[in-house]
């Protein structure tokens, strides 16, 4: 049975930092253009966007450089920049910069990043947020089992530190936390459809994000009463927030 965590209404002071990610605002799938949903969105679900970067980055990980190639071209990377790239990333993680499988634990890292490897405007930094009622739960669903090593999200969540107040509030995401530390969204099983109308509405803030802290709560807590709708996984939600780059 997936764990949903679903608590009572905390204030937006009491948010607490979850990492940083620089993703690719994208083109709503056609699947999804429904509802109130906005043409484009922003989301932190590896089945909809583009992380920069993810594990096809880092030089120890088994990629075919094909594979690489074309994950590097889709995020506007030089296929001559891409060994620099690599080994700068994986410097990156084994000084604690960044965590696995694509979270930021860096402000400073990420932007510098992204300024020596992105092409202008592919990509937006975010820092996900979590409310400090539900911090428990998340990490207790993200501890690493024995071998396993810890994912970005748990890296950063176990500190409890507040956001960098330099952040644009966003909107809100429902996210799904798969094993091995990438997110599933609210909208990857089209649940700003399928749910009660009055609730699927909510998604009607910033690139499809949903406009209000209440409004995401009932969102989780109607994958609670019902977890067939979603996948079987521990749901969560998180607030997002965009930083300069």
């Amino acid at each position: 049975m997936p764990w949903t965590c679903y608590h009572r209404l905390m204030p937006r002071s009491e948010i607490v930092w979850a990492g940083y990610y620089v993703v690719r605002v994208v083109e709503a799938p056609s699947g999804l253009r429904r509802g109130a949903l906005s043409e484009q969105i922003l989301t932190l679900s590896s089945c909809i966007t583009e992380f920069f970067p993810d594990t096809w980055a880092l030089d120890w990980v088994t990629c075919s450089e094909e594979d690489r190639f074309d994950a590097a071209a889709q995020l506007g990377i030089r296929g001559r920049a891409l060994p620099t790239f690599a080994r700068q990333m994986t410097e990156a993680f084994d000084a604690s910069q960044l965590g696995w499988p694509n979270v930021w634990l860096s402000l400073d890292a990420a932007r510098q990043a992204a300024r020596d490897f992105l092409p202008p405007d592919a990509g937006v930094l975010v820092g996900l947020g979590l409310p400090l009622d539900l911090v428990d739960g998340v990490l207790a669903a993200a501890e690493p089992k024995p071998g396993e090593g810890r994912i970005g999200l748990y890296s950063a969540l176990s500190q409890r530190l507040p956001l960098d107040p330099a952040g644009e509030p966003i909107g809100w995401e429902i996210l799904g936390l798969e094993r091995g530390g990438t997110y599933h969204s609210w909208l990857c099983n089209s649940l700003h459809v399928h749910i009660p109308p009055s609730i699927g509405e909510a998604a009607s803030g910033a690139f499809g994000t949903i406009a209000s802290e209440q409004h995401a709560r009932d969102i989780l807590a109607t994958i609670a009463r019902d977890p067939s709708i979603a996948e079987p996984v521990p749901w969560f939600l998180g607030r997002l927030f965009r930083y300069s780059l």
